[in-house]
């Protein structure tokens, strides 16, 4: 995995979960392709003295870039290889249940989101049928079903703001009519929970020195008087709701 147009540092990552590893590095030049090369190498080199072998055939490689052109190019003058097989270079992977989409487009996610609401409205209608009290129903969707909607939400909600709003309207709908509660009262949650977690993940990033997130925001304009002011942030509200109400 790559990482174009995200610098973060000099080195390369990695992150492992379960048996899944993920290696990443912004490259920007023929060198850092080539420090990335060599840490696949060497930890190709280690989990094999370790008896662990990587399975190239569920290993893909995906080039991140805000220009499309890029990735084509990208990927036809770095292919990489592990012990002399070369790895197939896919446009999207799915990771932790987010499909991450080498434009940063989301358009996968979100209907994957769909599919996974649709889904959930139909277990809704069955409690519905069974005459369930409506605070445990509520309970049942604020813990299954909006998390679907809200995962990963402070990366993929301000692609909502700007495009895609009619698919979270497609992702509320089948609730309100499974649920008998109103539109208006998901989206207003929806759009408490997103804000709430957008406020959390920045507070996260803006008490952390070392994140290289963490640095001044010239786009802000001058009525945030510091970093830490979420105003900004919570103004957007009235817009985000005019726009996905009808």
């Amino acid at each position: 995995m790559y990482i174009d147009d995200h610098c973060s540092g000099d080195g390369n990552f990695l992150f492992k979960y379960a048996d899944h590893l993920i290696f990443g590095r912004a490259c920007v030049n023929d060198s850092d392709h080539l420090s990335f090369r060599r840490c696949v190498d060497r930890i190709f080199t280690l989990t094999s003295q370790r008896g662990l072998i990587l399975n190239t055939t569920k290993t893909s490689e995906v080039v991140f870039s805000r220009r499309p052109s890029s990735v084509s190019t990208f990927s036809d003058l770095h292919s990489l290889s592990v012990n002399g097989e070369s790895l197939n270079c896919v446009p999207s992977r799915k990771y932790l249940g987010a499909i991450l989409s080498s434009n940063f487009s989301w358009s996968e996610y979100y209907n994957f989101v769909f599919v996974k609401i649709r889904r959930m409205s139909f277990f809704i209608r069955r409690l519905g049928f069974f005459e369930v009290p409506p605070k445990i129903l509520l309970n049942f969707l604020t813990s299954c079903a909006l998390p679907h909607i809200l995962y990963c939400s402070p990366a993929v909600f301000p692609g909502l703001l700007r495009k895609k709003l009619h698919i979270l309207r497609r992702c509320i709908l089948p609730l309100t009519n499974s649920s008998g509660s109103s539109f208006t009262f998901f989206t207003d949650m929806v759009i408490h929970m997103h804000f709430s977690a957008c406020a959390r993940f920045a507070k996260s990033i803006l008490s952390d020195t070392s994140n290289p997130l963490n640095k001044p925001f010239p786009d802000f304009p001058a009525k945030c008087s510091t970093r830490s002011s979420f105003d900004l942030l919570y103004a957007l509200t009235p817009a985000y709701r005019n726009s996905v109400l009808p």
